[in-house]
């Protein structure tokens, strides 16, 4: 190519990627070459062929096909495709309707100049992307176009085959080590197409060989707190976008600078300010602003750290030790192009380009990465722990092309002797063994070795010293009910939840059912539309909502709405008086332990109450769980209730889901008729029917209680879910020695690690935060006493009373 660029007479335009770009232009500086030279990458070719889309191109787009901004991004390449007088159908009817709406915004513009006629073009080497290519041949259409290849040489590569990925990662991080122990940078190395099941092998190795390494990838503007202050800035009041974005900028420079954050200013107000030339709304700029910010990325400052690559083509041009991994059939190269909404053979009717292009591309990519790098080591493993692999068919093609040397890593005893690598190595496998009883050849031959060394796993968690309680447990300990089910589900689970080790940031589903108890509270009636807008401002205040949340608190709105309906049906049917409305029940059952709750309705008639709990989400009493203490939230109330106010019969205990999720169908039955009965109340009501036809004087038609069924003689069906006032004794009785319990087990400071497991489900680990520092073993699984039905349930109760 400087040969080339030595002869020429005329400007020159090369086509190529940036690497070699940039080498190039090192080789003209040492030779003291100096020539009029142009350089295009494959998007500028591509926008030079073509068109290029301005900066609000997406966010019209978006608007005009009323279409997500990340739905309607993918689609905009496509438009190079469409030409304007062909008659389309369908899909490409719909985009050829885009394009023209954007050509008549101006925001499809040709380049001002023609390149091509005043300079020479050439292409050196291989043109990878599939549409970029398709770019070069309607060049090639019209000019002449001269193909410089890159130099073919036969090139020394390693192939290294291991048995598993483990043993493959090992001997990467061993020869990564022994190169910097040579002088080579650790920032000079990467490993390359390193797929999901390499993932916790480099984690770990690459830590207990001492490796940094990092996956350079570019990150995410959002994830720096400035882009996150600018996105809050942009929210506040203004006249315009230009206002808003000038008053974001100011805050953001007001913070702590250092070299990142200047960066990622930089490439925040490069991404946002075309969008002050634009003339949409306010509010659509602001979406379309938080939209950018969200998917854009900055590149971090480089440190001398390997670099992990998942794309063959994003390796960076100082790299010189290239380690590929995944050599496996479907990974190498990966099966895949881009994802598009229309089918291949509209693809080809536009000639966009297929999915074989792409693999192709990808394919080329893997070559020239291989020609480029100075050092290419290939490593293949044959199997994971769960997955056996298929090595890939490039392989053989490499090998036609290239010198290849291979080498097989060789088995522990015939690799050479390290007393670190095989005490840790041999830790690693005991430490799988404590944990999940599995049994390798490799700690069969190590164990006898460093038995003297492994400390045998323990999880054991001993109690909390005096002092340590003392502080994690100052004054007096309020117990609600979210709190002992954690510590019904796992008690270890309960003391890390006390730390607040990692406080959740999303509470929009908190502060959803906070405006649902509002509003409820307020209710008389149906509710209306200010007492729910302004329950929700209240619950809200000082959040500023994104379009997603908007549009789910305007669903929300209609649903709490629609249920108020229903539930001021029932209270108009019912017998019972709504006595009170979110009351609050306190027990001090030790003199330092209060048990505390809130009753969001309660009824009464004479000496009977119902009990009522309002659920935004789906209902959670089952009492199957609750005989365990789990999800036992409307017992807990019972008890509390029944405590402070002995001398009064619980008639019945309920939960009323507010909002539906999804409304499924039901044969024969109205839009109406099923929102009926899935407002209904769901629980446990007493086996005395004229407190039943009190509560409900409908049940024998049509009960807005779930689960009472009457016989044609109006008596009380066998599986109706009712409980008679000795069976309630007994429930009660059963949860107040649960409770005791519990609260024993805090006083105490013992809090071990318990997973609870009913029908093979996991009951305790679910949405668990802390699973990353919990060390549970099978010996900690628990498996709860399962009943065949509430009666079952109920005579082991009654015989544990006795």
């Amino acid at each position: 190519m400087i040969a080339r660029i030595e002869k020429a007479t005329a400007p020159l335009l090369i086509i190529t990627d940036h690497a070699r770009k940039e080498a190039l232009l090192e080789r003209m500086r040492e030779a003291r070459l100096f020539h009029p030279v142009r350089f295009l990458n494959a998007q500028e070719l591509t926008e030079h062929v073509f068109f290029r889309l301005d900066d609000a191109a997406l966010f019209e787009a978006a608007r005009f096909l009323d279409r997500k901004a990340e739905v309607v991004e993918p689609l905009l390449s496509t438009l190079y495709f469409i030409d304007m007088e062909t008659d389309y159908d369908g899909m490409l009817k719909t985009l050829q309707s885009l394009k023209r709406h954007l050509l008549d915004k101006d925001l499809i513009r040709r380049p001002a100049t023609d390149l091509f006629a005043t300079h020479d073009i050439v292409v050196h080497g291989p043109l990878r992307h599939p549409v970029a290519s398709k770019a070069l041949a309607r060049l090639e259409s019209t000019y002449g176009v001269e193909r410089i290849p890159l130099p073919a040489h036969e090139k020394e590569v390693f192939i290294h085959n291991a048995e598993t990925i483990e043993e493959e990662i090992a001997d990467i991080a061993c020869r990564m080590r022994r190169l910097h122990e040579d002088g080579v940078p650790f920032s000079r190395m990467a490993l390359v197409n390193a797929h999901r099941a390499y993932r916790p092998y480099v984690r770990r190795l690459f830590t207990m060989f001492s490796i940094p390494y990092s996956d350079r990838r570019a990150k995410p503007l959002i994830s720096h707190p400035l882009a996150r202050t600018l996105r809050d800035a942009l929210q506040e009041p203004a006249d315009s976008f230009y206002k808003a974005l000038e008053h974001a900028k100011h805050r953001a420079e007001q913070t702590d600078m250092d070299l990142e954050a200047e960066k990622v200013l930089s490439e925040a107000l490069s991404i946002l300010n075309p969008l002050v030339r634009f003339d949409g709304t306010l509010q659509e700029l602001l979406a379309h602003a938080g939209y950018l910010l969200d998917t854009h990325a900055y590149q971090p400052p480089a440190l001398d750290e390997a670099v992990i690559v998942t794309s063959f083509d994003k390796v960076e041009s100082h790299i010189e030790h290239v380690f590929l991994v995944g050599a496996h059939e479907g990974y190498f190269p990966a099966q895949s192009s881009t994802v598009l909404p229309f089918s291949e053979p509209k693809r080809d009717a536009i000639g966009y380009p297929l999915k074989s292009e792409f693999i192709e591309a990808n394919k080329q990519a893997i070559f020239t990465l291989i020609d480029s790098v100075p050092h290419v080591d290939i490593h293949v493993s044959r199997a994971t722990m769960d997955e056996q692999f298929i090595p890939s068919y490039l392989l053989e093609e490499i090998r036609a092309r290239h010198h290849v040397r291979e080498a097989s890593i060789g088995t522990l005893y015939e690799q050479p002797y390290s007393e670190t690598f095989d005490a840790l190595t041999g830790k690693a496998h005991f430490d799988r063994f404590s944990l999940y009883g599995e049994k390798s050849d490799t700690l069969l031959a190590l164990y006898p070795t460093f038995k003297d060394r492994f400390a045998s796993y323990d999880n054991r968690f001993t109690l909390l010293s005096e002092e340590t309680y003392a502080a994690v447990f100052p004054g007096t300990l309020n117990l609600s009910y979210t709190r002992l089910n954690s510590f019904f589900a796992c008690p270890f689970r309960f003391l890390l939840e006390r730390f607040d080790l990692e406080p959740s940031s999303d509470t929009f589903a908190l502060d959803i059912g906070n405006a649902f108890h509002r509003a409820l509270e307020r209710r008389s009636g149906v509710l209306d539309d200010e007492t729910i807008d302004t329950s929700f401002s209240e619950a809200f205040s000082g959040r500023t909502l994104t379009a997603r949340e908007a549009f789910f608190v305007q669903k929300a709105k209609k649903a709490l709405k629609r249920a108020s309906h229903y539930i001021a049906e029932q209270e108009e049917r019912t017998l019972f008086e709504a006595s009170a409305a979110e009351l609050p029940l306190e027990l001090s059952i030790k003199d330092n332990v209060t048990l505390r709750g809130v009753i969001d309705r309660l009824f009464s008639y004479e000496n009977y109450r119902a009990i009522l709990d309002y659920k935004s989400k789906k209902p959670s009493f089952n009492l199957h769980t609750a005989y365990h203490g789990l999800n036992a939230q409307l017992f807990f109330y019972a008890y509390l209730y029944r405590a402070l106010y002995p001398h009064t019969t619980v008639s019945g205990f309920y939960e009323q889901t507010i909002f539906p999720g999804r409304i499924k169908r039901e044969k024969n039955k109205t839009r109406g008729e099923i929102l009926e009965a899935f407002h209904r109340l769901k629980g446990y009501t007493i086996a005395d029917q004229e407190v039943i036809r009190t509560f409900d004087p409908g049940a024998d038609e049509r009960s807005f209680i779930k689960g009472l069924d009457f016989t044609k003689n109006g008596k009380l069906k066998k599986r109706s879910k009712v409980y008679t006032e000795e069976t309630f004794e007994a429930l009660l009785g059963h949860f107040g020695k649960l409770l005791e319990e519990a609260v024993e087990s805090i006083a105490r400071g013992d809090f071990p690690i318990e997973v609870k497991r009913r029908k093979r489900t996991n009951e305790s680990c679910t949405y668990c935060d802390f699973s990353d520092i919990c060390f549970k073993t099978s010996k900690d699984v628990i498996d709860l006493e399962v009943f065949k039905d509430d009666e079952a349930l109920i005579k082991t109760l009654k015989k544990g009373d006795a």
